[in-house]
């Protein structure tokens, strides 16, 4: 997951909201959802969060999964800039032209789409802990906000086109089937941000910790 969702004042200590209540993990299965608890106490979060982009977090369930939830990698590829992922998650929804809908659903529900990692957002003065970063692209030259900032940019995936949304953060992006980026946050107000009073518009950018940077962190 995401660190910023149980440290979200960066003070190495778990929220004070999050120790208050007890807190779960949904499995979604083809014939149930499997509900288990999460072991609080064992949330492991990198030192180094707030200081750097470490923006990543462990939860360890109270028991083991049942065998057929699915598993998934981690991606240890070097270089995935370039690369198109898909990003799901169970936030907000909307579109391009209207931005996000306001509101929770009462429902939630899990959707994905396609992106591609464009660039890295550099962690200095910590080389090598970086975030992938992607535009949220119309396919329009006026949107492609990593072209405007001289990075090497397309215009995007047409219809498949996604980017993520208030209560995506802690969601995998995939690789090729293994999980490549965690959704850390998105910018507004950035030079091609067609409708910068609006979250969730057309060329918005996204920020994904890069997971394959911390696989000891991970794995230990």
């Amino acid at each position: 997951s995401a660190a910023h969702c149980y440290d979200n004042d960066k003070d190495g200590q778990l929220d004070f909201a999050f120790n208050r209540f007890p807190h779960v993990a949904a499995f979604e299965l083809a014939d149930r959802t499997e509900i288990l608890r999460l072991a609080t106490s064992q949330t492991s979060i990198p030192e180094q969060f707030g200081e750097i982009p470490a923006d990543i977090a462990v939860l360890t369930l109270e028991e083991a999964a049942p065998p057929d939830i699915p598993r998934y990698s981690l991606d240890d590829t070097t270089d995935v800039v370039g690369a198109t992922v898909v990003i799901s998650g169970y936030g907000a929804t909307g579109s391009g032209e209207q931005g996000m809908v306001p509101g929770v659903d009462d429902t939630p529900t899990k959707r994905a789409g396609l992106n591609r990692y464009e660039a890295l957002r550099d962690g200095s003065p910590f080389p090598g802990l970086e975030l992938f970063v992607y535009d949220f692209d119309s396919g329009s030259d006026e949107a492609n906000a990593l072209a405007l900032y001289g990075f090497e940019s397309d215009l995007g995936l047409g219809a498949d086109e996604a980017k993520s949304a208030i209560g995506d953060s802690g969601a995998p992006s995939f690789l090729d089937g293994a999980i490549a980026g965690v959704v850390s946050f998105g910018g507004m107000e950035f030079d091609g941000d067609t409708n910068p009073a609006v979250n969730g518009t057309w060329g918005e950018l996204g920020f994904d910790t890069r997971v394959s940077r911390f696989q000891l962190f991970l794995t230990d």
